[in-house]
């Protein structure tokens, strides 16, 4: 029971807080926390009481789907500090009854679909005023005020908000209870969003660059160099330097796959072959965006692993390494030469992969950067544009598809 639950979880915070009349002294206790005013203050010292009290927060939140979707965990440690200071000024005990209270006030909060918005710099979007990809909308300031000023919304705004955000944004829609998990749950959609748009931009470097939650503003960069008779100075445009101009087709084209990406972002269910190309794509979106070029290249190689691979267990063996790089050369050459100088580049790639994560390499040259996102990239659009390929829906599908095409098997035969 959800109420059995929630009354467990409140009575271990219960358990663990002191109240004002029995505050010790924080020096003798180490790490401490302190909640409530001076009237009704409490606090909960020491490491191990802290880690119970802050495990019993996650346990009401996860203590149903509903509430974990409704939810900050701030918002639920609020809600849990204040039963306990009415438990304590009351002289209540924390019974099922109160438990119960507390779950029907946390669901009594009305659903609603909150639209929440993000400056976009570094974007272009021509003549359009607003595009939509997937789940979110690119739009135009002035699009939004307008919208805004019809839902009598806009006079609640800052006055000086309009001048600070730029031109365009970004939006995307959340059905929850507070303004606080509506922003929680779009900080991921936003983080998926800048993967892959890095994806779809597939350079590595600063130049180009989408950011909502991790913006790159341009700056300059001074560095001043010296020896004991010589003096150097340099300064450089550091950051996005160029726009990126949204309403290009190849954004949303079907050619390269990036209407299909986008649709697949929109589905609320994916088979598993679907998880894996967006879960590929976002790979190589944080690769882009990684200024480590060893960190970006294990991701470009873990892209590949997430499309190639079928064994479930996740260990690559050497003839795990040797079933991917035969794949790869299967499905992105057409000739003999052609998928032998394939299977031996990827084969290459997971050498250095283990040199990287296992022996702490920490510089990749720029041409086997360039070779792991090719593939990755590649392979990525060979599952979105492919008719076969995109019609698997899980391991052991890819799996036969795979022999069929070693063992020259068509499918009148299989």
């Amino acid at each position: 029971m959800i109420e059995a639950a929630i009354q467990n979880a409140l009575t271990q915070m219960m358990s663990v807080c002191e109240t004002k009349s029995s505050l010790s002294d924080y020096s003798q206790t180490g790490q401490h926390r302190v909640f409530g005013s001076a009237s009704d203050q409490f606090a909960v010292h020491g490491e191990e009481n802290n880690r119970v009290f802050s495990q019993a927060v996650d346990e009401i939140l996860n203590a149903s789907d509903e509430v974990a979707l409704s939810y900050t965990y701030l918002e639920i440690e609020g809600r849990s500090v204040k039963v306990i200071q009415q438990c304590h000024a009351n002289g209540e005990t924390l019974g099922r009854a109160r438990a119960k209270r507390f779950l029907d006030d946390l669901l009594r909060e009305p659903m609603c679909e909150w639209f929440v918005v993000r400056p976009l710099p570094g974007v272009l979007m021509g003549s359009e005023r607003q595009m939509d990809f997937g789940p979110f909308s690119i739009i135009h300031k002035e699009v939004l005020s307008n919208e805004l000023s019809e839902r009598g919304s806009e006079k609640w705004l800052p006055s000086g908000l309009w001048s600070g955000i730029g031109d365009v944004c970004v939006r995307c829609r959340v059905t929850t209870r507070t303004p606080a998990r509506a922003r929680e749950l779009t900080e991921v959609l936003f983080e998926q969003f800048e993967r892959i748009m890095a994806y779809m931009v597939g350079t590595e470097g600063d130049c180009e660059h989408v950011g909502v939650v991790n913006q790159r503003q341009r700056y300059t960069e001074h560095t001043l160099m010296y020896t004991d008779s010589r003096v150097g100075y340099d300064s450089r445009l550091k950051g996005a330097l160029q726009d990126i101009d949204l309403s290009l087709p190849y954004f949303s084209g079907k050619e390269n796959g990036n209407d299909r990406l986008w649709r697949l972002l929109d589905c609320t269910t994916r088979n598993e072959m679907q998880r894996r190309v967006v879960l590929a794509a976002e790979w190589i979106g944080k690769g882009v965006n990684d200024p480590d070029t060893a960190k970006a290249f294990v991701q470009f190689v873990f892209a590949i692993e997430v499309l190639l691979s079928t064994n479930t267990k996740g260990l690559i063996s050497p003839s795990i390494m040797s079933q991917i790089s035969e794949a790869a050369a299967m499905l992105l050459a057409r000739d003999f030469e052609a998928r032998c100088k394939m299977e031996r580049l990827v084969k290459k790639l997971y050498h250095l992969r283990s040199r990287v994560v296992h022996q702490g390499k920490s510089q990749v040259a720029a041409s086997e950067l360039s070779d792991a996102l090719r593939v990755a990239k590649g392979l990525t659009r060979l599952f979105l544009t492919d008719p076969v390929m995109n019609s698997l829906e899980k391991t052991d599908e890819l799996s036969r598809q795979l022999k069929k095409m070693k063992y020259g098997a068509n499918d009148a035969e299989s």
